[in-house]
């Protein structure tokens, strides 16, 4: 097995604590995996995943991010520079940043795991999987596949 520090703590938040965002690679006989574990977009993944079968990666919803953006904006216009939401915008990868590690790999196929969802409209039917599936193919045409 094979691991590589995710993008998920930022700098000044890795210098006060000795815990790391890992991603682990797998070999076996007949296939390659690698788990990505919580990352936003990482050049360490994106070498780690490297030509492998599965791409098991987390994935924020967009609408998520651009709530949690607005929210952080929010916060910082008050002063508080170190958000809940600065932090999960900053440090979960967007479908498109899936999508855009996926193809830099140059991997097969994409599972999505750990999904942050977004919101739904009222009385409608559940379309987050088709969401999160259309925007990974923005940048990425292989198969995707959303874990449940």
């Amino acid at each position: 097995m094979i691991t590589a520090e995710n993008t998920h703590f930022s700098e000044s938040a890795k210098q006060r604590m000795t815990h790391r965002s890992l991603a682990y690679r797998v070999e076996t006989k007949s296939r390659s995996i690698v788990f990505s574990g919580d990352t936003a977009y990482s050049k360490n993944l994106v070498e780690l995943a490297r030509g492998v079968d599965l791409f098991v990666c987390e994935v924020m919803a967009q609408s998520a991010y651009d709530r949690n953006i607005e929210t952080a904006k929010a916060d910082a216009d008050a002063g508080r520079q170190n958000s809940v939401a600065r932090h999960v915008a900053e440090s979960h990868s967007t479908p498109a940043d899936v999508g855009r590690m996926a193809t830099e790999a140059k991997v097969k196929t994409v599972v999505l795991y750990h999904q942050l969802p977004g919101q739904r409209p009222p009385n409608s039917l559940d379309t987050s999987a088709a969401a999160f599936v259309e925007g990974v193919h923005t940048q990425f045409t292989g198969d995707v596949i959303v874990g449940q």
